[in-house]
């Protein structure tokens, strides 16, 4: 099947790659909001249980801010902060001024990924008072570390991936399906259209298709080749007609003298070829004017459709029987042997014209038939001398008293 231009791309592909395009998209759209909104999640519920962790931890060191006392205060820091998921832990007493620090020692260094990480990920520090009958004495400021979160996102997001990977697996294999649904039954109505106008092949019929429309199309495009197929079969008929038409006599159905004329030449050049012979011989009925001025030129037609069959019922299956016009016939004979089959053939014909001629009114006519022989290339080494020498030897025929054959040697 011949492809379409390399500027033009095929519809597979359009499909494909809109299909791609499409997947590529809501994947990124997907990853983007689940990316957000779980950030957005773990943000709130980690400043969430900040600010729990604060508040528990707020009534803890209460009594060490009351007292001031800073060791307890750095004490109650390390035992509650060891186990939670903290940074860093400072308490300040009433006037602003540092009580008790503490520090994680898995913080991640500044300026490197995690700790960018952690800043992106992590909620601002809890800033949380401590209050004691109702007066706030102090205040406590804590940071989350984001290590364990960071764990988790990244968990999160491999689970995420892989799952977005068999999304996009899924769903290519969806497309090359649906693609390969829509693309194939297209592709076999180019085929069969491009075999009905290369090749003129009309019986070719496109295949059913799985989807409505496309199968709607197909069987609207076999309907149109039907019809086309109807349309041309009727045309090369009346082509054939035409043809058989300007190359046959329309009373007899025998060649005419341009489709004799032809053969005539195209034997002429095989037997050159070949160095073979072959002959023509020239018929006129006797006395048809007669026939014609007595009985009429219905009962002359009929006289001559009689004379057609009566000459094919004598010649070989690769002979040619032509009527050159009037009551003028002519047959060819290719591929002679010997000559005595041409004498056969025509002691043939004049004996089977001794039979008399039976009319539709119960009478019978009697007619002979005058024949010239002449055999290329004895006679003549060209095809139109040679049937000028037939026609010579059809008139001495006349002249030797009708009824009978003569051949006129006339290139010895």
């Amino acid at each position: 099947m011949k492809q379409p231009p390399s500027e033009y791309p095929r519809l597979s592909s359009l499909l494909k790659r809109a299909h791609l395009h499409t997947i590529l998209v809501a994947i990124c759209l997907a990853g983007i909001s689940l990316t957000s909104t779980g950030l957005f999640a773990m943000r709130a519920v980690a400043e969430h249980n900040l600010q729990l962790v604060a508040r528990s931890l707020s009534y803890t060191v209460e009594a060490a801010v009351v007292f001031h006392d800073a060791q307890a205060a750095h004490e109650a820091l390390q035992l509650v902060a060891s186990w939670e998921t903290l940074s860093s832990a400072r308490i300040l007493d009433h006037r602003g001024q540092p009580l008790a620090d503490w520090a994680s020692p898995n913080n991640a260094a500044p300026g490197s990924f995690q700790y960018f990480i952690n800043n992106l990920i992590q909620p601002s520090p809890v800033q949380w008072p401590i209050v004691h009958n109702n007066v706030t004495i102090g205040q406590l400021v804590l940071a989350n570390n984001g290590k364990a979160m960071v764990t988790f996102l990244l968990k999160g997001f491999m689970l995420m991936a892989i799952s977005l990977a068999l999304a996009a697996l899924v769903s290519l294999y969806l497309t090359n399906r649906i693609t390969r649904r829509i693309s194939k039954p297209l592709s076999n109505l180019t085929k069969v259209a491009h075999r009905v106008r290369h090749e003129r092949n009309f019986e070719a019929r496109v295949p059913s298709a799985q989807i409505a429309e496309l199968n709607a199309l197909s069987e609207d495009f076999n309907a149109l080749l039907t019809e086309l197929q109807a349309w041309h079969q009727t045309q090369e008929q009346e082509k054939a007609e035409l043809n058989h038409q300007a190359s046959h006599d329309s009373l007899t159905g025998l060649a005419n003298r341009s489709l004799f004329e032809a053969k005539l030449k195209s034997t002429q050049l095989e037997a050159l070829k070949h160095n073979s012979r072959f002959a023509v011989l020239y018929i006129d009925a006797d006395h048809f004017k007669e026939i014609n001025d007595t009985l009429g030129h219905a009962i002359g037609d009929l006289v001559l459709q009689e004379i057609a069959t009566r000459l094919h019922q004598q010649v070989r299956s690769g002979d040619t029987v032509a009527r050159l016009g009037g009551d003028e016939f002519a047959i060819l004979l290719p591929n002679l042997t010997q000559t005595r089959d041409v004498s056969r053939i025509a002691e043939a014909i004049t004996h089977h014209m001794l039979v008399p001629f039976q009319l539709s009114n119960d009478q019978q006519l009697d007619l002979s038939l005058s024949i010239g022989v002449a055999v290329f290339p004895e006679d003549a080494n060209d095809s139109n001398d040679l049937l000028e020498a037939a026609d010579q030897a059809m008139y001495a025929s006349k002249q030797a008293g009708r009824g009978h054959w003569q051949r006129i040697h006339t290139n010895s």
